[in-house]
């Protein structure tokens, strides 16, 4: 399934094979393999990692990443970066990373930022530190 320009359901910005992106939350496809979906609001999400040109090395096809950071949703590591398809990591307030392929990372990323989420671009891995990091909310 290629990227939908005219989703059926309103609620819905974005959805391709990977991945839907609602106005609330984002639905990855194949998280739990080989059909298992997980279900992310936006308030659990801290940060949405552009990781296309992340190294091949430090994705996976499927699982946990070699540092325990990032679980990878099942997809074609090779596929980043082919015909506008890209890598993404949610970095989450709790628990692990969350990693996926996107069918159109320009378009995710867009629809992303228009619903006010904190979109960047790196090439580099979160670390095990970065999972400890608090929300920019004062913590006393």
């Amino acid at each position: 399934m290629a990227y939908s320009e005219l989703p059926e359901n309103p609620d819905v910005v974005y959805k391709d094979k990977y991945v839907t992106l609602h106005r609330n939350k984002i639905v990855i496809n194949h998280y739990y393999f080989p059909i298992g979906k997980k279900t992310l609001n936006f308030n659990e999400i801290r940060r949405v990692q552009d990781a296309t040109a992340l190294p091949f090395l430090l994705s996976k096809t499927w699982g946990m990443s070699v540092d325990f950071t990032v679980w990878w949703a099942a997809g074609r590591r090779s596929a980043a970066g082919n015909e506008g398809i890209g890598k993404v990591i949610l970095w989450t307030a709790e628990g692990n990373f969350a990693g996926f392929n996107v069918g159109n990372i320009g378009a995710f990323i867009r629809q992303c930022q228009a619903l006010e989420l904190t979109v960047f671009t790196s090439d580099k891995a979160p670390s095990v530190s970065d999972k400890g990091q608090k929300s920019k909310k004062n913590v006393e």
